[in-house]
């Protein structure tokens, strides 16, 4: 059985609109996220509030 790897890349967005300096990769098996979608809490090492900036599979 063959998986498709999704690559995202995300960054911390603050309340005031402004975001974070560094970008964090994301890999996920399904494409559940949407590129400008904002998210809270997308897992282990990449808590609050973030934005998906990027995709790549």
């Amino acid at each position: 059985m063959m998986y498709t790897l999704y690559i995202y890349k995300v960054v911390r967005e603050y309340a005031d609109g402004t975001q974070g300096k560094r970008a964090k990769t994301l890999c996920r098996y399904e494409p559940d996220l949407e590129i400008g979608g904002m998210y809270a809490n997308l897992g282990a090492g990449i808590p609050g509030t973030t934005a998906s900036i990027e995709h790549d599979d």
